[in-house]
């Protein structure tokens, strides 16, 4: 037996001296002999396989399929290694969870490395993560005037974190069409390198939509004299099509006579509707009109005198209004009736013709229906 064989140092190498110490002898005629209690000899110190491990890190996409790894290995206990890398890769740019990464280029330096062999690659997996993108400065999404739309306008010119030529657009919309200050809107990722990027503080944009200025026009239809100063109306607009809006008002002539081209006042316009809240609008729109003047039917009344005598004062009847008498009916008009008879007619019939008559203005004679006089 021997009680320990040693090489002169660890490092490989071959036909290295190996020193054995400590050679005794033992059995029943080991009495018999004597004996060298040390020895040389030689052998071989090979190397050992050290397996190169890599650990990958994850990582924001940038464009590249550069990728970051830590060596790892099973070395002895002491020694003095150093592992590096020349590259590792992703097999593409693309984001993605767990991809695979590929390490080339593996070395070994260090006192110790010449007792080792190793691989030169490895592989390894990491994560790639989406970029945040972001708007540089506070005007990210514009702001607008009503239009009756959901569509927003982002600051894309003002865009940053996009990589290169990459194809990446932002599309966004507010929650609803309605006018209101701060409305949230929303933002979406497109284009062919979308799934590359996140819209990080971009998912909470706010703007404002602004009401629109309506304006409200008025045409008011004639009418005929009806003692009032009531006018009808109808209103037109530039109103977002399909928008529901209702408008009122009051509106008057401003007196009550007939007139051509009188003066409409349309005042105190309201705007009620689903769409009312987005629209700013004119409280009064002016126009004109005309009032007619109400046509009046005189029939003078039959008459009878005796022949040669004094002629009678000639009646009449008004008629052909549509209404009841808005006025005095003697006030309607003024003046004579007169025949075609001399100053004591004859025995005969006589037509009773309308002669001079003076009308109120708001009033006209559209017909006048003879009467008859009988003298006998």
């Amino acid at each position: 037996n021997y009680g320990a064989a040693t090489f002169a140092d660890k490092n490989v190498g071959n036909g290295k001296t190996v020193t054995v110490t400590g050679i005794n002898l033992n059995g029943a005629d080991a009495g018999n002999y004597t004996f060298n209690s040390t020895a040389t000899t030689t052998a071989n110190i090979t190397p050992f396989a050290l397996t190169v491990g890599a650990t990958g890190v994850n990582r924001v996409y940038d464009g590249t399929v550069n990728a970051t790894v830590t060596l790892t290995d099973d070395r002895f206990a002491g020694d003095v290694l150093t592992a590096n890398y020349g590259s590792a890769s992703f097999a593409d740019k693309n984001v993605g969870t767990g991809k695979a990464v590929s390490v080339s280029g593996i070395t070994l330096g260090g006192t110790d490395a010449g007792n080792y062999t190793f691989n030169s690659t490895g592989a390894t997996t990491a994560n790639i993560t989406p970029k945040a993108l972001s708007i540089s400065g506070t005007n990210k999404v514009f702001d607008k005037v009503y239009d009756g739309t959901t569509a927003a306008q982002i600051n894309a010119a003002a865009l940053t974190g996009v990589v290169g030529a990459d194809n990446v657009l932002l599309t966004a919309a507010f929650l609803t069409k309605d006018a209101g200050r701060n409305k949230a809107v929303t933002v979406s990722l497109g284009g062919a390198d979308a799934g590359n990027y996140s819209l990080g503080a971009l998912s909470t944009l706010k703007a404002t939509i602004s009401k629109a200025d309506l304006v409200i026009t008025a045409t008011a239809a004639d009418k005929v004299y009806d003692r009032t100063r009531d006018a009808t109306v109808t209103f037109s607009d530039n109103r977002i099509a399909g928008d529901v809006l209702d408008i009122s008002a009051n509106s008057l002539f401003d007196n009550k006579y007939a007139g051509i081209g009188k003066e409409v006042n349309v005042r105190g316009i309201k705007l009620t509707g689903a769409d009312a809240d987005n629209y700013t609008f004119n409280r009064k729109a002016d126009t004109i009109a005309d009032i007619l003047q109400r046509s009046l039917i005189v029939t003078a009344d039959n008459k009878t005198m005796a022949a040669g005598g004094t002629f009678p004062v000639f009646t009449y009847t008004i008629g052909g209004m549509g209404l009841a008498p808005l006025d005095n009916p003697k006030t309607m008009f003024t003046g004579k009736l007169s025949t075609n008879a001399g100053a004591a007619p004859a025995a005969g019939v006589y037509q009773i013709s309308q002669g001079t008559l003076s009308v109120n203005p708001n009033y006209t004679i559209t017909q006048f229906i003879n009467g008859q006089l009988t003298a006998q």
